[in-house]
């Protein structure tokens, strides 16, 4: 098996995972000229790119919900009748309901970001205004420079000794 149509109403109907839906549907692929898939777990695992405890773990819950169904005696596999028959309701609504359901979603998709953003939006403003509340309550100090404000001046600098160059590299000749 090369690929799976997702049918999305058919996750929210069942309550799967896509892994689950993708199981299911290699299933009934599988067994659909024989009536059961004879593949192996482990083939199966492999089909799907899963792991073999995986597949015992959700075969298990797909049998419970009926979705899957397994020979007692040979425990071979099919797609349960409930599976078929809403997977048969979805192939014949056509394309028709699910280009209206795109649509539906596109546009839920494309509010629920304007509401995000909106949200984001007010948040931020908030903040902001927070900020220029705290600082109306506490004013901004002038910050001192202790170069340019300080009592002395320029001249607090100049009881820096100056370094001649030409006297710095007689000393280091010293050390030679």
């Amino acid at each position: 098996m090369n690929y799976t149509i997702i049918y999305y109403p058919l996750l929210r109907q069942f309550d799967i995972t896509m892994p689950e839906y993708a199981l299911i549907f290699a299933i009934d692929g599988l067994s659909a000229k024989t009536g059961w898939c004879y593949a192996s777990r482990t083939e199966l695992a492999d089909c799907i790119c899963m792991k073999q405890r995986w597949i015992y773990d959700s075969l298990n819950r797909l049998t419970r919900k009926g979705l899957v169904e397994v020979d007692s005696q040979t425990r071979f596999l099919r797609a349960g009748k409930i599976w078929k028959k809403a997977l048969a309701k979805c192939k014949t609504e056509g394309s028709t309901s699910s280009e209206a359901s795109y649509a539906e979603n596109a546009e839920r998709m494309q509010k629920m970001q304007r509401q995000k953003a909106q949200k984001t939006y007010r948040q931020a403003m908030h903040e902001v205004q927070s900020a220029y509340a705290e600082n109306a309550k506490e004013p901004v100090q002038k910050m001192q420079s202790p170069m340019h404000d300080s009592p002395l001046g320029y001249a607090q600098n100049a009881a820096l000794p100056m370094h001649d160059l030409q006297s710095g590299y007689a000393q280091n000749a010293d050390y030679n």
